[in-house]
């Protein structure tokens, strides 16, 4: 599950127990560090207390506990597959949708596949917060409402009936997601199935990472902000939907957005003046806080590197030659060793949840 903005990043806790609890499947919940970092506004409710507690507590009956479903070992295993497959996934897109996780936003006239509905030159896939640097990005194009988006609030497993319904209502596809293109080339390949099978009448191209005619499109490196995504999204839109490519579609079917033009080549003005600015700020790299004991244990760490190192040192208190030594650590405040003043107190480390520690023996 990927909440977009900080109410769905508490809410969604919730959808997430009710998911797992209907489909029988582990939930996980995927942020960015913005949003770990970041902070807002939210709305609460009324605490769900649970039903069971120290408070009120019940037996257990171990007649009643599936040891097939709950100890999974061969041959067991590959019914559970099938059955996760065939019932539990299904489940789990079923309930994530009726929550609302999973929606099409701005399609505008008619309900559904209607045949009173005409199509859109170009559609949006997004989810996380890239959803929301999206309709940021579009409400300061003047394009808020204009254009649909198809909100994954789960992204795996992917929905496929509504990749379908969307897919049917618009002439290109644009997936707009941080780094990799999960999200794009899961649909591409569902998409060249579905023409392949006849599932779909005609194909429909996705694009992402790569825009048409060349353009480069979402990048694929660092994260994703507002004023990146408009940069990126100027161009193809003059190119989409500027002159003469918007005169060509039949307005009798095809749904074209509301563009200003003029409106689009003032934000780009804007856009090249704010990046075009040289601002001097004075660098620094990460420091420990005043009064963290980590200084004290470093500096202690400094002076015993220096000592060792030190050939007349070591011939005076240990006969013997000067002695390197290599800081290894993991994941914590001191990982900041790399940097001054102390650059020679870290070499090597191993984060938690890399798999470093792991990988490397230890």
């Amino acid at each position: 599950i990927e909440p977009g903005t900080f109410q769905e990043l508490k809410d969604w806790i919730n959808c997430a127990f009710q998911i797992s609890a209907a489909s029988n499947l582990y939930v996980c919940y995927l942020t960015t560090e913005n949003q770990a970092s970041g902070g807002g506004n939210v709305e609460l409710h009324p605490n769900i207390y649970p039903e069971i507690s120290d408070l009120k507590q019940i037996n257990l009956d171990t007649q009643l506990i599936d040891a097939d479903k709950r100890v999974v070992l061969p041959p067991h295993t590959a019914q559970i597959e099938v059955e996760a497959l065939q019932e539990r996934m299904p489940t789990a897109l079923e309930t994530a949708r009726n929550l609302g996780l999973n929606r099409i936003e701005f399609m505008g006239e008619g309900e559904g596949t209607s045949p009173l509905r005409k199509r859109h030159r170009l559609g949006f896939v997004s989810a996380g917060l890239a959803y929301s640097c999206l309709l940021h990005a579009l409400g300061e194009l003047q394009l808020e409402g204009e254009i649909p988006i198809l909100k994954l609030g789960m992204t795996h497993p992917i929905d496929k009936d509504l990749i379908r319904e969307f897919a049917a209502q618009v002439d290109a596809i644009y997936v707009v997601e941080e780094k990799r293109p999960l999200l794009e080339n899961e649909i591409k390949a569902f998409i060249t199935q579905g023409y392949q099978n006849g599932d779909l009448d005609r194909y429909v191209n996705v694009w992402g990472k790569q825009f048409p005619n060349g353009m480069a499109g979402i990048p694929v490196t660092s994260g994703l902000d507002t004023s990146i995504l408009i940069q990126k999204l100027i161009p193809l839109l003059k190119h989409l939907l500027g002159t003469g490519s918007a005169s060509t579609v039949d307005a009798a079917t095809h749904h074209t957005p509301k563009i200003d033009l003029e409106h689009l080549s003032r934000e780009e003005t804007l856009q090249n003046r704010v990046a075009d600015q040289q601002i001097d700020i004075p660098q620094r790299t990460p420091t420990f806080c005043p009064g963290c004991p980590h200084r004290d244990s470093s500096s202690v760490f400094l002076e015993i590197t220096e000592q060792f190192m030190d050939a007349d040192y070591m011939k005076k208190h240990h006969d013997s030659g000067p002695v390197d030594l290599v800081f290894h650590g993991d994941i914590g405040c001191y990982s900041m060793l790399k940097y001054e003043p102390f650059p020679r107190l870290m070499h090597n480390l191993s984060a938690m949840a890399l798999g470093g520690g792991a990988g490397a023996g230890i």
